[in-house]
């Protein structure tokens, strides 16, 4: 096995000592915090109970950091039953307790306990499924400033907890005077002046010697000061510096196979749905503390792994009555923070967990409470330098204020309604500066963008002439209401304007979804579209946006909508019906609007007769090397990936090359007239063909092949020397895209 390879690697490593005292201060305080847990769960009728019930937490703790040793992603992570469905069930176990009151001790003990074990089942029941189905990743979508505030809130706690482990009084604004009083200052001074000491001595010259270092330089100094002052140890255990919670004797087994006679189980099923939340809780906690050590750390987790290991513990906690835990964020990155990541730690702590459960805590009661309360507040500090220190330069100020908005509401709401507030805020965010990213990529008239259909001289100058009858959009991105709002309010400009376009196109190719705002946004633009007699053309819609607005807006609406498979097919519908208007204009007006067009055309017909003329010259001198070929219509000349072995010259008709994208349906790329060059490049090399040539009509091409070119260079330069001209000219205008 891969772990236990790891841990006989680490004990031979200079790293086995500091990760061992690591451990050690952790199960230190795993102990403390094991024991104040089953003191909260049990508590009221049940607190007699209450020394059984810290044989169950600490038996959870044993488990769980066991699990994280042997199988954890990464070293160092420490997992223990936690507070947050601690609390579930300890207003559970109030409530039984009421149910059971004449019921024997022992009966009691055993029901709150089986209800704690199915709390754990369920826990590994949820994460097992979670992790199954890759789920856990879901934390990734969990925004920098969010996790960002968690950590600084449990920074800024951290530190307040360590204050309360060093004086026995809980910090806040209601006991701030206290700790200016000397009877209390006393405990916390040292305590906080360990804490700074080894922080500012971290930041400056970091080294994983250094924290255990100060812990045993701590110990000595302290029990050196005991022995100055002629202070016993009970003593000092009397006057607050030394843990005295700590049980004397073992405290397994705490629940035995009798023990499961006296169990009331329609107590505990009445109670399930407490056991269920605790599970879900559960399930929260790992996600934001496994993302917030991820952070803290700087390296990522198997989610799926720790999923799987959590629950391996949780079945193992269940065995003997634990409740439910997972990884401890400040406990797994006290290691990492300083130099050190070893499965040595959790084990470590495992096996100080285990030395209390079953000998008592007689040793660890030497631990002064200062520094147990130094090593917390140390660790806060580091929280509360990297997020509300540095993360002043490291973040925007908005994300800032999001860190920190965050953190003071964790300290004073607690951790879900922090976490809760940060994700509406980020969300708000998002959708703002969404907002501001343009859904329009571009914006053209009908004079700057046409269709790739072929078309007569006099044709293209009527498009041109009528171009501000049509205005085209190219969209792209997530069309939702903030920027389908912004895309309506430019489009209903347009229709309100003093001309406004005859046909409003929108290419949504580029979209990559949308909402029903956005389908809302388009109900309005088709209702203004009505008002004005204009049609809105929808290119490529994504799937179901068509379906959805013809189901909101009216018939009549809809009789201004259009869909169409892609951009150049809605140009193309555009641009006849345009040039239907046009015909019918000039059938109707004389000669006088036909000479008007003849003289707006003169120039361009001009051109276009002369290119025709050098066109079919150049055709004449290339006789023979130039092979002729007759198509009917819709033949195929050649196919899109296939290498035409040459160029072809359109000598009659027009060609369309279609052109096919993933599973969609085949789009006109091209369409080529005579006069025009299909696969021009095919001439000089080897070529593959963007797209299919299709006959639109009878179509008569000449083809030249890169042989005959070849042999044309050295027959007749000049000739050839035209042909390669006519090829340049040919690809200009691909590049310019006419």
């Amino acid at each position: 096995m891969n772990s236990l390879r790891d841990i006989l690697a680490d004990l031979r490593s200079p790293r086995a000592l500091p990760a061992l005292s690591y451990g050690a201060v952790i199960g230190v305080l795993l102990v403390v915090i094991e024991i104040s847990l089953a003191s909260m769960v049990f508590s009221g009728p049940l607190a007699p109970l209450a020394a059984r019930g810290a044989g169950l937490t600490l038996f959870g703790a044993v488990a769980m950091s066991l699990a994280c040793a042997l199988f954890s992603s990464f070293p160092g992570l420490v997992s223990q039953p936690q507070d947050a469905p601690a609390a579930v069930l300890a207003g559970a176990a109030a409530s039984m307790a009421g149910a059971l009151a004449l019921a024997p001790a022992q009966a009691r003990f055993a029901t709150v306990a089986a209800l704690m074990a199915l709390a754990c089942v369920g826990m590994a029941a949820l994460f097992f499924v979670v992790g199954r189905f890759r789920l856990a990743n879901l934390v990734r979508f969990l925004p920098y400033p969010v996790v960002g505030g968690f950590l600084a809130g449990s920074g800024i706690l951290l530190g307040l907890g360590g204050l309360g482990v060093m004086t026995g009084v809980g910090a806040g604004f209601e006991t701030l005077g206290a700790y200016f009083s000397w009877p209390v200052a006393r405990f916390w001074i040292p305590g906080a002046a360990f804490a700074l000491t080894v922080f500012a001595a971290l930041s400056l010259r970091p080294h994983f010697l250094l924290l255990p270092g100060a812990i045993v330089l701590g110990l000595a100094g302290f029990h050196a000061w005991l022995l100055a002052t002629g202070t016993s140890l009970e003593a000092a255990r009397q006057g607050g510096w030394l843990l005295a919670e700590l049980p004397a004797g073992g405290l397994w087994p705490a629940l035995g196979p009798a023990d499961l006679a006296q169990v009331r189980w329609d107590v505990v099923l009445a109670h399930a749905p407490e056991a269920f939340t605790a599970a879900l809780l559960a399930l929260l906690g790992l996600l934001l503390n496994v993302g917030g050590i991820e952070l803290g750390a700087r390296r990522d987790l198997n989610m799926e792994r720790e999923m799987f290991t959590t629950a391996g513990g949780g079945l193992l906690m269940a065995l003997g009555g634990g409740f439910p835990g997972y990884p401890a964020l400040s406990l797994s990155l006290l290691g990492p923070r300083t130099g050190v990541a070893s499965r040595l730690i959790p084990l470590a702590a495992a096996a100080v967990c285990a030395g209390v459960l079953l000998a008592g805590g007689a040793l660890l009661a030497l631990f002064p409470r200062p520094l147990l309360g130094g090593l917390v507040l140390l660790l806060g500090l580091l929280f509360v330098s990297d997020w509300l220190v540095g993360g002043w330069k490291r973040l925007t100020r908005v994300d800032y204020a999001i860190v920190a908005l965050i953190a003071v509401t964790i300290v004073h709401s607690g951790f879900l309604t922090g976490v809760g507030l940060g994700l509406g805020l980020a969300v708000l965010l998002f959708v703002v500066r969404m907002s501001r990213v343009p859904v329009v990529a571009w914006e053209r008239s009908g004079a700057e963008a046409a269709s790739a259909r072929h078309r007569p001289v006099t044709d293209r100058v009527l498009l041109r002439s009528r171009g501000g009858d049509l205005r085209i959009f190219g969209l792209r991105g997530f069309l939702f209401f903030g920027s389908a709002n912004l895309l309506g309010e430019r489009v209903g400009g347009l229709l309100r304007g003093g001309r406004p376009p005859r046909f409003v196109v929108m290419d949504m190719a580029g979209l990559d979804g949308y909402d029903i705002s956005a389908v809302n946004t388009v109900q309005r633009m088709a209702q203004r579209a009505q008002a004005t007699g204009a049609v809105l053309l929808l290119a490529a819609p994504p799937r179901g946006l068509f379906g959805l607005l013809d189901a909101n807006a009216s018939p009549e609406a809809m009789a201004h909508v259009r869909p169409f498979p892609d951009l150049d097919a809605a140009l193309e519908w555009a641009e006849d019906r345009l040039l239907e208007e046009e015909h019918s204009a000039l059938g109707a007006a004389g000669h006088a609007r036909r000479d008007a067009l003849f003289d707006m055309a003169a120039d361009d017909v001009a051109r276009h007769l002369e290119e025709m003329e050098r066109f079919e010259a150049l055709a004449e001198r290339l006789g023979p090397a130039l092979e002729r070929r007759e198509l009917a219509s819709g033949e195929e000349l050649f196919r899109q990936g296939e290498d035409p072995h040459g160029a072809y010259m359109v000598l009659h008709g027009a060609l369309a090359v279609m052109a096919t994208y993933g599973q969609g349906a085949p789009q006109r790329i091209r369409s080529l007239g005579p006069g025009t060059l299909a696969a021009p490049m095919a001439a000089l090399r080897a070529y593959v063909a963007p797209g299919t040539a299709v006959a639109e009509g009878r179509t008569v091409v000449g083809r030249l092949s890169r042989e005959a070119l070849a042999h044309l260079e050295e027959a007749d330069p000049r000739t050839a020397l035209a042909f390669h001209k006519l090829v340049a000219r040919a690809l200009g205008r691909r590049a310019e895209g006419r």
